[in-house]
């Protein structure tokens, strides 16, 4: 489907959805928030306009996924895309931020991350991809239909441009 609803859907099947987020009023995060919610998973959002991390900060995260009794998880990347955040992080800004803390999460949890997902838009989903190919943790992207993804210039329908934002 070109619609981003469908992955938003599938992705919150995940065992835990880190949702990174300025505002989470937008309808893609009430949409994510609510699928995880019906399949009866686990949702953590992160505020972002905190833009300081702290090690407590990511000890909270810790402590919120050591609460899930599966001890292999699979976790959904899901939070604003470059658009909605309007100028408040850039793309560089979001992937540091993600990075940052699934780096502090991968060094301290119990568990064993097994897959990170993400419906690969911009901003936070993209970073999501990107940390977990620089954590060596296995990536799966559900994208839409032609390769759908927002910029700060517009909508772009091109694979190669997709492809590529994970190839760096």
């Amino acid at each position: 489907s070109s619609s981003y609803k469908p992955r938003t859907i599938e992705n919150a099947k995940a065992d835990i959805t880190i949702a990174f987020a300025v505002d989470f009023n937008s309808y893609g995060e009430i949409l994510t928030k609510n699928s995880v919610y019906r399949n009866n998973k686990r949702y953590i959002a992160i505020d972002a306009n905190i833009t300081d991390i702290t090690i407590d900060r990511i000890q909270r995260l810790i402590n919120r996924v050591e609460r899930c009794p599966l001890n292999e998880i699979v976790i959904n990347i899901a939070g604003n895309g470059i658009t909605t955040l309007n100028g408040k992080l850039s793309q560089d800004e979001c992937d540091e931020y993600v990075l940052t803390f699934l780096e502090g999460l991968v060094k301290k949890t119990t568990k064993t991350i097994t897959l990170i997902r993400s419906g690969g838009q911009s901003g936070f989903d993209e970073a999501g991809i990107k940390a977990a190919i620089k954590l060596n943790i296995d990536a799966l992207t559900h994208f839409p239909k032609g390769y759908r993804f927002r910029t700060v210039d517009g909508e772009i329908y091109n694979k190669a441009l997709f492809v590529e934002r994970f190839e760096k």
